[in-house]
């Protein structure tokens, strides 16, 4: 009977106190490494925004482009959704046309800006209006020039503050024409009435329509005002869209 408790206490080994500690240890370890990295995420500077380079940036000033990004110094990074902040940027500024935003380190950024350009000026009623190669209205820059294209917005361009495709291909296409044509130096060339288009060249009005037409007759354009001129008579219009040069005196 004794020898039998006695086996049996022998198989009983005694707990090992340092592995308990260790496993304390470990645990204490691993709390004081999260500790750590909530620290260096949520309250140091490592993570902080505290430089922003700005490149591309030819008319708007800096100040004006962390105006509309929002950023501030002191901003986590890695709380920011460059996407979003991207499509905030192009939003609140017409002058954008293209953001890219690059990390180059925990606590630096880099905006790499490309600026929409006027490609031609307008005149809607009594404003001007600089136009970029997409349609869209820019803010009149120190490069202004007097516009020699009149238009009549519509409501729906006069809102979104860009002009309707087929106006903007119809204005590029007839300024490139008439810029290497015999009529070269018009006065100005109306869009106002949207199925009508217009050119003043030397206080007459030369209705025109297609190009083809407008091929055709150019060339007599000159030398008929010439001879109208030395005729002294009153000429009311030209009108070149039809096969033959439809003109109205009086």
């Amino acid at each position: 009977m004794n020898r039998s408790f006695a086996s049996y206490s022998r198989a009983r080994k005694p707990g090992q106190p340092w592995f308990s500690w260790v496993r304390f240890f470990l645990v204490l370890l691993l709390v004081f490494c999260l500790a750590q990295t909530w620290y260096i995420f949520y309250r140091s500077s490592w993570f902080a925004l505290q430089e922003i380079e700005i490149l591309g940036n030819r008319l708007l000033s800096e100040k004006r482009v962390l105006e509309v990004s929002g950023l501030v110094p002191g901003i986590r990074i890695f709380e920011l959704d460059f996407d979003a902040l991207r499509t905030r940027m192009l939003e609140s500024e017409p002058l954008l046309q293209s953001v890219r935003i690059l990390q180059l380190s925990p606590n630096r950024l880099q905006i790499r800006l490309e600026e929409r350009r006027a490609v031609f000026w307008l005149k809607n009623d009594e404003e001007y209006l600089a136009v970029a190669a997409d349609g869209v209205f820019l803010p009149l820059t120190a490069d202004f020039q007097t516009p020699k294209v009149l238009i009549r917005l519509t409501e729906e361009e006069r809102q979104k503050r860009v002009l309707s495709p087929r106006l903007l291909n119809l204005i590029r296409h007839w300024t490139g024409l008439l810029e290497h044509s015999s009529v070269s130096d018009y006065r100005y060339l109306s869009f106002e009435d949207r199925d009508q288009i217009k050119l003043v060249f030397q206080d007459i009005d030369i209705f025109i329509e297609e190009t083809d037409s407008f091929h055709k007759h150019q060339d007599k354009i000159l030398p008929f005002l010439k001879k109208v001129k030395m005729e002294g008579k009153q000429l009311r219009y030209i009108d070149i869209r039809f096969d033959n040069m439809v003109v109205k005196f009086g």
